[in-house]
């Protein structure tokens, strides 16, 4: 039997709810049939995003905490809390195991969840994934491209972690200053401008600046920690199959950061790309995720996602 392949897109938004005494599912509660809501425990309402069929998915992105359109995901809360609200959501919606699937630091939440309820997952795919925010080995990576463009030498004696995003902050500014450009997204400059104007809407950014803003200014009080820790220990705990798919050129994450996912059935796509491969190599992402959930035990429809 062939079966298509279902996404089920997750974005946290922080509307506090009326009491609940149980996990509520509002079927068809927004303005198109593919929206859902999920009240959760701690009584906040989930907004969810459906689409396909098959073998459910459990979409999350990046950001973090920002920008849902573009590749959907997350609100603002804890890392034990956000990992508790995936698990909640699973239930609301009836379903059994999933497959989750992550981009960007959403990678740090597939991980957490995968340790912590293994039993409930059919497999797990991080895409241009990061295991670890700001790590020392991406920051040293992005100051030597910075230094291949800008033709200095950067010194690079420490891992020290706000010393390495000074060096990397003062590199950017001299690269404005000289009228030139470099981004650690994108190939295209054309794919970021569709990607803002896809985002260009009213949304909730204020986890996202909470999260960030200790990393621009050190003198601010670091409220997540956990989410700037290296989370790469729990890969060889992770039993269940993997995918790995990274970029040649995702210097946002690090081109070498997945040697680090030591999980131990982990199978690996090293694509020609950036950051945002599910976007301008679309093709040869879609054909790896298939082929992934095939392997594991489901025939796809080639044509899916076209």
């Amino acid at each position: 039997m062939i079966v298509k392949f279902a996404l089920l897109f997750i974005c946290l938004w922080g509307t506090a709810a009326t009491p609940e005494k149980k996990l509520q599912y509002y079927p068809n509660a927004g303005p198109g049939p593919e929206e859902r809501v999920v009240v959760t425990s701690d009584r906040i309402k989930l907004q969810l995003i459906v689409a396909g069929e098959g073998p459910p998915c459990i979409f999350l992105h990046g950001g973090p905490g920002q920008g849902s359109r573009s590749f959907r995901l997350m609100g603002g809360a804890s890392l034990e809390r956000l990992v508790r609200d995936i698990g909640e959501v699973r239930l609301a919606l009836g379903l059994g195991d999933v497959y989750v699937l992550s981009h960007s630091v959403g990678g740090i939440l597939a991980v957490n969840y995968a340790a912590r309820y293994p039993s409930h997952l059919k497999g797990l795919m991080l895409v241009n994934s990061s295991l670890y925010f700001y790590s020392p080995a991406t920051l040293k990576e992005r100051i030597g491209v910075l230094d291949s463009v800008l033709l200095t030498v950067t010194p690079l004696r420490t891992n020290n972690r706000d010393t390495l995003i000074r060096l990397e902050r003062s590199l950017e500014a001299q690269l404005l200053k000289s009228g030139r450009h470099f981004n650690f997204l994108a190939d295209q400059p054309s794919t970021l401008q569709k990607m803002q104007k896809v985002d260009n809407y009213e949304r909730t950014i204020d986890f996202g600046k909470t999260l960030i803003a200790p990393i621009n200014d050190p003198a601010l009080p670091l409220l997540y920690p956990e989410y700037y820790r290296d989370h790469a220990y729990l890969c060889p705990y992770i039993p269940v199959p993997t995918l790995i798919v990274t970029g040649t050129r995702d210097y946002a994450v690090g081109t070498r950061h997945y040697l680090d996912m030591l999980f131990p059935r982990r199978d690996v796509r090293v694509l020609e790309g950036a950051h945002l491969l599910y976007y301008e190599q679309n093709n040869s992402f879609r054909n790896a995720v298939l082929d992934f959930v095939s392997r594991n035990g489901f025939q796809t429809d080639a044509t899916c996602g076209k």
